[in-house]
């Protein structure tokens, strides 16, 4: 944000908040949700946008996004729908080739998603725990401190979390997870502690400040209602293994 002049952190959120809004209306696979987020923050880190172009930036990114993960995205009649008119199908195919061409056509990178996938599997993590996992890791996709960490680290952290929420769950690091991103409790304890203060100050704010979208999406039935649970476990910091000797 310290590139961009016209816009700040609060807009990129008012901004991810709608998209995700978006997204689940459109019924949309989570990895597209992710990857349109990816799209913004890269063109963003390279080109100046003024704040009457964001939402036209996020619609087009949206586009792209869909055409690489869905098998059936939607039409840029769709996109121009959802702004309410606000720009015109050749403002948004402008803005996507726009794009594209910053990006190079280089769409491809690593994302939460399938590393959440991966550690419930190897886990053996009930639906509610993934689900819980998967709604702090896509709260955070509203966060800019968030960009700091990794997609690995985001999702090695809020499985920690979410396994350490779940009452079924005896470990909430398993070895398994260690092995696999190669991340211990003590490594993942900043980003958990992040992670942990952006969903209890939305949970402890003022209703009218909130971006509720991403909490309506996972109160729902199909996400296990695990946005209506509350505040977000806050995980001691792990002793040094001297001192556990």
């Amino acid at each position: 944000m310290e590139f961009q002049q016209d816009i700040n952190a609060k807009m990129r959120a008012i901004l991810v908040d709608w998209l995700m809004e978006v997204h689940y209306k459109f019924k949309m696979l989570q990895p597209t949700m992710y990857l349109t987020i990816q799209i913004i923050d890269r063109y963003l880190s390279a080109k100046q946008i003024d704040r009457n172009r964001l939402q036209l930036l996020g619609v087009a990114a949206l586009f792209i996004a869909s055409k690489y993960e869905e098998i059936y995205p939607p039409e840029v009649a769709d996109c121009t729908y959802i702004t309410e008119q606000a720009y015109d199908a050749t403002e948004v195919l402008e803005m996507e080739m726009a794009i594209l061409r910053e990006l190079d056509w280089n769409i491809t990178q690593p994302n939460a998603h399938l590393w959440l996938v991966r550690l419930a599997r190897i886990s053996g993590a009930p639906r509610s725990a993934a689900d819980r996992a998967e709604f702090y890791a896509q709260r955070m996709l509203q966060e800019y401190a968030m960009l700091e960490y990794k997609p690995s680290m985001v999702a090695a952290a809020a499985a920690h979390l979410a396994f350490h929420a779940e009452p079924g769950m005896e470990d909430a690091w398993p070895r398994c997870c260690e092995r696999l991103t190669g991340y211990t409790r003590t490594d993942l304890y900043p980003c958990c502690k992040a992670i942990s203060y952006h969903i209890n100050r939305a949970v402890n704010a003022d209703a009218k400040r909130q971006l509720l979208a991403c909490k309506k999406k996972f109160g729902r039935a199909d996400f296990s209602n695990v946005a209506n649970a509350g505040r977000c476990p806050v995980l001691k910091r792990p002793e040094p293994i001297a001192a556990l000797a």
